[in-house]
Formats: C-alpha cells, structure tokens, sequence
C-alpha cells in the first residue's frame, strides 16, 4: 500500500502543474486580448513545468507497477 501514495503525489504534481498553466493562459487571455508576441511567447513555455511533470511521474509509475507485473 505505501507505493500507492508516490502514485497519488506524482498525480497531484502533474495536476497542480496543470491547474498553474491554464490559470497562467486564461491571464494572459485577460490581459491583452489582442494578439501579443510577448504573450504569445509566454503561452508556448507554460506547457513545459506540465511535461516535465509528467516526465517525472513515468519512472514512479513505472517502479511501482513493474513489480507486481514481473510478478505474474
């Protein structure tokens, strides 16, 4: 049962980082409706913190089931 939690953290990390990232684009939106090359710019790096997040998650996962499949 204590693997389930690294599962439940690494989830919430990619969760928070997704919430930060729509909470970054929908500001900007609000900002400056128009288009902006700053803004622009700024809405292409948000959605890295997300992959590298996920990123992260994968060998959490992968060190938590890879046991109980070897297993069977």
């Amino acid at each position: 049962m204590p693997d389930w939690r690294w599962l439940i953290r690494a989830a919430g990390l990619v969760w928070r980082a997704e919430v930060i990232d729509t909470a970054v684009e929908d500001l900007c939106r609000h900002v400056r409706l128009a288009f902006d090359a700053m803004i622009g710019r700024e809405k292409d790096m948000i959605p890295e913190p997300v992959l590298v997040a996920a990123i992260a998650t994968a060998p959490i996962g992968a060190f938590t089931f890879l046991p109980h499949l070897l297993e069977c």
